[in-house]
C-alpha cells in the first residue's frame, strides 16, 4: 500500500513524499548457508528458515522485551523515501508523516540513512515530535517556509 503527501504553504505546491508499506525480509536459504559456513553473527539457523529475521539492536532508543516483541511480530514497515538537502517543507513533511504512521501503528520511528541523528532511532511518534520541528526549522530558517 502506498500513500501519497502534497506539502503546500499557503495553497502553493512545494513538495510530494510517498510512504509506502514494505514486508520485512525473511530468512532464507542463503542466510542457513551463511550461519552453518561463518557462524552464528552471519545468519541464521535451519530452524528460522522463513521466519522474520529479528529486530533486536537496530534501536538507540532502549526498548523494552515487550516492545521489542511488538515490533517483531509485524511483517511489514513503513519506508518514506526522502531527498537529501531536498525543499525545507518536504523535509519537515517526511517527519511529521513519519509521526503520524508511528502513532497510527503504535510503532517506532527510526532511520537507517541517517535522516536524524541515530540516537533518536526507536522513538515513538510523541518523543520524536519533541524535537523534530524546531530542529529542522533551525536548519532551515524560518524563510524557506515562507
Amino acid at each position: 500500500m502506498g500513500l501519497g503527501f502534497a506539502y503546500l504553504i499557503n495553497g502553493d505546491w512545494r513538495a510530494t513524499s510517498w510512504p509506502t508499506l514494505m514486508t520485512r525480509d525473511v530468512v532464507d536459504h542463503f542466510y542457513v548457508e551463511d550461519y552453518e559456513k561463518l557462524g552464528p553473527e552471519y545468519g541464521y539457523p535451519a530452524s528460522m528458515l522463513g521466519k522474520l529475521i529479528p529486530v533486536d539492536d537496530e534501536f538507540e532508543v532502549p526498548l523494552t522485551p515487550e516492545e521489542i516483541k511488538r515490533v517483531n511480530a509485524q511483517d511489514h514497515y513503513w519506508f518514506e523515501y526522502r531527498n537529501a538537502g531536498g525543499r525545507a517543507i518536504s523535509s519537515i513533511g517526511y517527519g511529521f508523516v513519519a509521526a503520524a504512521l508511528a502513532e497510527s501503528t503504535e510503532g517506532r520511528i527510526s532511520s537507517v540513512d541517517y535522516a536524524f541523528d541515530p540516537k533518536h532511532n526507536g522513538e515513538t511518534a510523541e518523543q520524536f515530535l519533541t524535537w523534530w520541528g524546531d530542529e529542522q526549522m533551525a536548519f532551515y530558517g524560518r524563510k524557506s517556509f515562507a
